[in-house]
């Protein structure tokens, strides 16, 4: 008996296709991806099967466990899967960053700058973010509204994408 279970086995497993592990091949027929390193400023994005690779002026960092992009990368991101604009209130110096997708879902994300405090907003009502923006580098605010970092799980997961961790890279996979 135990003849007839080790040659099932041998037949079973060799019918078996194995598996590809290559990370990248997982996300091909994905329509639009991007990819963040820790520690890089280059961010690639890829979009119907065409790479672009956007440059920061500071590098992806991870914060209490968050990932953190600079707001640079949405102002200059070519896909405009979602957009971003940014107010800076000169009376209060605080920042409000509107994310916009194409079907026209809103989140806002006011930084309260002298408090270390936030709060953001999806369609109208509020969401919980657990990690406040902040800016890396001693700029003056107001010339520097797109230096602040902000959470990139947060804000993807809020329109729908899914988010990635890759430990073996050190990358954040993101995509729809």
């Amino acid at each position: 008996m135990n003849k007839k279970i080790l040659i099932f086995l041998i037949l079973f497993l060799s019918v078996i296709p194995l598996k590809n592990h290559n990370v990248n091949a997982l996300y091909d027929n994905i329509e639009i991806k991007h990819v963040f390193k820790v520690n890089s400023k280059i961010v690639k994005t890829i979009e119907n099967n065409v790479e672009k690779k956007t440059e920061t002026t500071y590098p992806v960092i991870i914060v209490n466990n968050r990932s953190m992009v600079e707001a640079y990368f949405f102002i200059h991101l070519e896909s405009k899967k979602i957009s971003m604009g940014a107010t800076y209130v000169s009376e209060t110096k605080d920042i409000i960053y509107t994310f916009e997708d194409e079907e026209s879902n809103v989140l806002e994300i006011d930084v309260f700058t002298v408090k270390n405090q936030c709060k953001a907003y999806y369609n109208g009502n509020e969401v919980t973010i657990d990690t406040v923006p902040f800016q890396p580098r001693g700029k003056e605010i107001m010339i520097a509204v797109s230096s602040l970092v902000l959470p990139i799980r947060f804000i993807y997961e809020t329109f729908g994408y899914t988010v990635e961790w890759i430990s073996d890279t050190q990358e954040i996979i993101v995509y729809k």
